[in-house]
């Protein structure tokens, strides 16, 4: 469970070091009058920035989902033991008024 929450939170700080980093890791656009290589490595640079900060959070989504899974189950488990528990003990029987006088 610790290790779902601990990759959850670097992939979250990750994905959010790559979103903030963009001006340094993609650049400046080209200008319009550039030529099309410039274009496509630009459009390529884009297309992995797109792609690595869409996996990291698409990476963080599904390990929170775990996460959340692995708590639902544990929380069930633990309220079906609580309840069999609590039927389990003996209900104490109420003294009558006529015993306590």
């Amino acid at each position: 469970m610790l290790h779902l929450r601990l990759i959850t939170t670097i992939l979250v700080v990750l994905g959010l070091a790559t979103v903030m980093s963009y001006p340094l890791t993609v650049g400046t656009p080209p200008n319009k009058n550039s030529t099309k290589l410039e274009m496509a490595n630009y459009a390529k640079k884009m297309a992995y920035f797109t792609a690595t900060a869409g996996t990291l959070f698409f990476g963080a989504f599904a390990c929170a989902l775990l996460s959340i899974r692995k708590e639902r189950k544990k929380h069930s488990e633990e309220s079906l033991r609580n309840l069999v528990d609590l039927l389990a003990t003996p209900i104490p029987e109420k003294k009558s008024s006529e015993e306590n006088e």
